[in-house]
């Protein structure tokens, strides 16, 4: 039921042109790429750790692990062209992917494991402005990014999501606010 209520939610703002903000490219996902590619061993644990809870909560069946590979292989192409080259010394700039992709596996367990509905899901979900905040790899290395944001290397969640704890903390506690100014360090160092 959940799966049919949010593929139906983002069908239906997906195909209003106001509530698109980032465009798709003509991204066709075929088994005969994936096969060739080799998931790192950060993201076959994260397969492991995902297909094992989905077979505990009988969401998965037995060949979910191919499917899942698919899906992440297939998202990493997919916003692979929608990513630029940064020259830095950054480890997290040097990869192409920003770790295991969570948010796509939730969504292939909520879609339970059938991977084309999964990776369509996804492509529609990539041209809302929600799936910036939502969906971290998504904004990685982006070309919707100003070069010096995607430099820095920090995701747009967590310094918008400091900046306003900083503002919060300022207008509810400042004497907290005020100690932290004093002693050179700002509260979303810490």
């Amino acid at each position: 039921v959940l799966a049919e209520v949010i593929e139906k939610f983002v069908s239906h703002l997906s195909e209003s042109q106001m509530d698109c903000y980032f465009s798709t490219g003509n991204y066709k996902a075929m088994d005969a790429d994936v096969k060739k590619e080799n998931l790192s061993s950060v993201q076959q644990l994260g397969v492991e750790m995902t297909v094992r809870y989905g077979k505990y909560l009988n969401l998965l069946k037995e060949d979910a692990e191919n499917g899942l590979c698919f899906v992440l292989i297939n998202c990493e192409k997919f916003l692979k062209q929608q990513q630029r080259t940064v020259v830095s010394s950054l480890c997290c700039l040097q990869e192409c992917s920003a770790g295991y992709d969570w948010f796509a596996s939730s969504i292939f367990l909520i879609m339970s494991g059938d991977r084309e509905k999964t990776l369509a899901f996804l492509q529609r979900f990539s041209r809302l402005l929600v799936s910036a905040f939502l969906w971290l790899p998504r904004l990685h290395l982006s070309i919707h990014l100003p070069l010096t944001t995607v430099e820095y290397g920090i995701h747009p969640v967590y310094y918008c999501s400091a900046h306003h704890i900083e503002m919060l903390l300022k207008a509810e506690l400042p004497l907290v606010c005020s100690a932290f100014h004093r002693s050179g360090f700002t509260p979303s160092q810490v």
